[in-house]
């Protein structure tokens, strides 16, 4: 396990306490450098505050940072002089609630409806780079949209990936695009066009369905078939 690996399995924090520590530490002259190679903080982690630091880490560091000033109290120290608003949207959160429990709740509400956010936000996204790479596979090769969108749930979105029978994992994404982009190719060359039955109502009914999730298996087991993966 890397060292990377491990730092982000284990329990993190904002880092509001250490930095409250270190802006303490620097107004009394204390080097810091030191303190924070003992506790394994990276002096970047510190003033970058949208990052995380280690809570094993943070803990450490304000132990070195007591021990240094010789204050014993010095955590009481900090939470006198803290100004809890640089907690940031934490602080705002908390101040809404009467008591320790009700300010979880709101907090994870909060959260929750952040990461409802951040999905709704990540959707958007993949929907709008999914129609931009349709249209390209039409304006350069012909293909039509319709037959694109065959494929939308692998091309939509990240990390469709494909198991094969030695283990091996391919990214489907990766293998649909190229055999699109194939696939138009041998038609521009052939001077052939590709024309799609027009069924209205179609795509409602079940049986379309059904053929749609057909054949978007049939471009990924052609191609896989075709270059022996």
């Amino acid at each position: 396990m890397t060292e990377e690996t491990r730092r982000e399995l284990l329990p993190s924090a904002t880092g509001f306490a250490a930095r409250q520590a270190m802006a303490v530490l620097r107004k009394r002259n204390v080097s810091t450098a030191p303190l924070l190679t003992r506790a394994g903080i990276p002096e970047g982690d510190i003033d970058n505050r949208h990052g995380r630091i280690s809570a094993l880490a943070q803990g450490k560091l304000l132990e070195y940072a007591a021990e240094a000033l010789g204050d014993n109290e010095f955590g009481l120290y900090l939470a006198e002089q803290a100004n809890p608003r640089e907690a940031g949207l934490l602080f705002y959160i908390a101040s809404a609630a009467e008591h320790v429990g009700d300010a979880l709740e709101l907090a994870n509400a909060q959260i929750e409806e952040l990461r409802s956010e951040q999905r709704a936000t990540r959707a958007q996204l993949d929907r709008a780079t999914y129609e931009k790479e349709r249209d390209y596979f039409q304006r350069q090769f012909g293909v039509p949209a319709r037959l694109t969108d065959l494929a939308r749930s692998v091309l939509e979105g990240s990390g469709r990936t494909v198991e094969l029978s030695n283990g091996a994992t391919v990214d489907a994404g990766a293998i649909v695009r190229k055999l699109i982009g194939e696939f138009g190719k041998t038609m521009q060359s052939l001077g052939m066009s590709v024309e799609l039955g027009n069924a209205e109502g179609a795509d409602d009914t079940a049986g379309a369905a059904e053929r749609a999730a057909e054949e978007r298996a049939a471009l990924v087991s052609g191609y896989l078939a075709a270059n022996a993966l």
